[in-house]
């Protein structure tokens, strides 16, 4: 099977996991090429694959999901602003069922 060339707005949408009217406004802004053939509207995989490329963003930091952050406030210092582990910042584990006392 050869692969697709070109996709509907609709086909586009799902692939780029957004909605048909956020693929439209792309169009409209100019930031993802398409062609016209015809009235249909159709978006080249290169297309998509360009958009992709422009709209990819480089992480400063790779972050461990298992280390919460800790939101940045005016009255931190700068060293207290560094991702710590759950056991530093006074975390605690959410109460189990067992835990909750009723009135």
């Amino acid at each position: 099977m050869t692969p697709r060339l070109a996709y509907s707005v609709g086909e586009a949408a799902e692939l780029l996991g957004v909605s048909v009217r956020t693929v439209r406004y792309l169009l409209q802004q100019g930031r993802l090429g398409f062609c016209r053939l015809g009235r249909r509207v159709v978006i080249r995989q290169a297309d998509l694959d360009q958009l992709l490329k422009k709209a990819y963003v480089r992480p400063a930091q790779a972050l461990d999901v298992d280390v919460p952050i800790r939101p940045v406030t005016r009255n931190m210092k700068a060293s207290e602003t560094a991702i710590q582990p759950a056991s530093e910042c006074g975390a605690t584990d959410p109460p189990t069922r067992g835990d909750v006392q009723e009135n």
